[in-house]
């Protein structure tokens, strides 16, 4: 059974990367739209904390999720001193523009998280409630890429892998969604490939 469900679930991601999205192609209305293309605008610089960005109201509950869950796989206090695991190549800047783009997106009301699992599903496994999706809005209509950090299937090295990826593909007009997934093999690939 499982089986069947990573083919259905490979096969969907596959076409969701090569058949652009439902709906009329329109102008763009992510970083391409000139809201802060290439840039750091928003409330973040290097030295904002990372407790600070993760406790921010505009980010409700999923802020969290925006860094390791685990802070044995990050460290530093600041956005420009963060570093994670099994990563050497953590551009600060670009730390600051995505958590100042994500900002900028939900606090006009834009949604940037979805949840993958029910309320209900959650409450039956609570780590389920580390699980969901963060939106780069490109056009609407345009292809849209789901992407998957790395981290060893220990974290989800999210802010340094899949991020800037999705980021970059919502300023050429791509709709992007970054997955943040339960660690460990077997839940990793649960949701990868099944939802």
């Amino acid at each position: 059974m499982r089986k069947k469900h990573f083919l259905h679930a490979l096969t969907l991601s596959s076409l969701l990367l090569l058949v652009p999205a439902c709906g009329s192609p329109a102008a763009p209305t992510g970083p391409a739209a000139g809201r802060g293309s290439g840039t750091a605008d928003g409330p973040y610089t290097v030295a904002a904390p990372i407790r600070t960005v993760v406790a921010d109201p505009v980010f409700g509950n999923f802020g969290r999720l925006l860094f390791p869950l685990r802070e044995g796989y990050y460290s530093g206090d600041t956005l420009g001193t963060l570093n994670l695991v099994w990563y050497n190549n953590i551009n600060p800047r670009k730390t600051v523009e995505i958590v100042n783009y994500l900002h900028r997106e939900a606090a006009t009301g834009r949604t940037v998280f979805y949840d993958i699992y029910t309320e209900q599903e959650k409450r039956a496994d609570s780590a389920k409630g580390d699980t969901g999706l963060f939106f780069f809005r490109g056009r609407p209509g345009a292809k849209t890429a789901i992407l998957n950090a790395g981290g060893g299937f220990a974290y989800v090295g999210a802010m340094q892998d899949s991020f800037p990826v999705a980021l970059e593909l919502s300023k050429k007009g791509y709709n992007a969604f970054a997955l943040i997934y339960r660690p460990g093999a077997e839940t990793a690939f649960w949701e990868k490939y099944t939802h």
